[in-house]
């Protein structure tokens, strides 16, 4: 279609095709009514409508909840567009002193996410929320233009840089995480470069593609849950945060683990003392390990080393001392 914008974001609305396009990227365009390859400005045909304020270049243009949502650089505006353009309107809805990446922005459910430099946030159509503020010092600030992210089966999939412990300055996404929208629960694969992100629902197959880089190549690939990446398997670890129990100034004592592990399992007890290292075989049977770890504080780490970890019904004896 020879005068068509050059469309960077797109999304269909009672019968038109509104887009966001390179260039200034300071309006939203609308193709003809019933026809998405008529870009013909006229009141009766095509059209755009600018927005030049504040809030900065519109990135990502989103249908949702019976209206248009526009994310941009600094802000997110709304635009009612039921019939004809004449009646089309704009309302301003969030304003922000942080850049919103834009391949973050995603629709999942009834709210939207998306990724700023400042943290995650979910946005409902009206109000934006931070979320997991635990996490927004770990984001790479001014560093995830090339965070992408995706919505499926109750998850938000992110693809970013992410400051570990101990990691040095970091030149690409080398993270997923995966968070459950109702829950907030986090799980979060370490040192994956994935550069795209994206959900496939069909008659015949459903869920995430990624684009990683495996073996210096861009490789596209399936998100599952085997455990492991292109058939290597992955570290799993489990770190409880440090506890006294309710009794910070009594010594305590470690005196016995149990627990069901279908595989083998390293467990980590670190007081403020010692540390200790405990082994356990796969079995489908309850294994049961005496230990000797004194401290006030403590705190507990599992971790796997092969494709699957099915660790259950742990038991931890501790002794408080008088």
């Amino acid at each position: 279609v020879l005068d068509a914008p050059k469309i960077t974001s797109m999304a269909l609305h009672y019968e038109r095709l509104f887009t966001t396009v390179n260039g200034e990227k300071n309006a939203i365009w609308f193709s003809d009514d019933l026809d998405p390859t008529n870009w013909s400005i006229s009141l009766d045909e095509a059209g755009f409508i600018q927005m030049i304020d504040e809030r900065g270049a519109l990135n990502k243009i989103l249908s949702f909840n019976d209206y248009l949502y526009v994310f941009r650089d600094m802000g997110i505006s709304r635009v009612t567009a039921f019939a004809t353009q004449e009646n089309f309107s704009v309302s301003h809805l969030f304003v922000s002193s942080s850049l919103i990446y834009k391949d973050t922005v995603c629709v999942c459910g009834n709210r939207i996410l998306f990724l700023s430099t400042d943290g995650l946030y979910k946005f409902d159509g009206y109000d934006t929320i931070k979320i997991l503020p635990e996490l927004e010092n770990r984001f790479c600030e001014n560093g995830n233009n090339d965070a992408t992210a995706c919505y499926f089966n109750g998850k938000y999939y992110l693809s970013c840089k992410f400051k570990f412990d101990g990691e040095e300055e970091i030149t690409k996404n080398n993270c997923l995480l995966e968070i459950d929208i109702d829950t907030l629960d986090i799980n979060i694969i370490k040192g994956v470069s994935i550069s795209f992100l994206s959900s496939i629902v069909t008659d015949d197959f459903k869920g995430v593609l990624a684009v990683s880089n495996f073996d210096g190549k861009q490789t596209l690939a399936l998100l599952d849950n085997t455990g492991s990446y292109f058939g290597k398997a992955l570290t799993k670890s489990w770190k409880s945060p440090y506890s006294d129990l309710g009794y910070p100034s009594l010594r305590k004592v470690v005196r016995k683990l149990t627990l069901t592990t279908k595989g083998k399992l390293k467990v980590k007890i670190i007081s403020d003392r010692e540390n200790v290292e405990v082994l356990f075989e796969g079995k489908d049977v309850p294994q049961e390990k005496q230990v000797l770890v004194s401290g006030v504080k403590f705190r507990f780490e599992f971790e796997v080393e092969e494709c699957e970890a099915d660790v259950s019904h742990a038991e931890i004896l501790i002794k408080v001392e008088d």
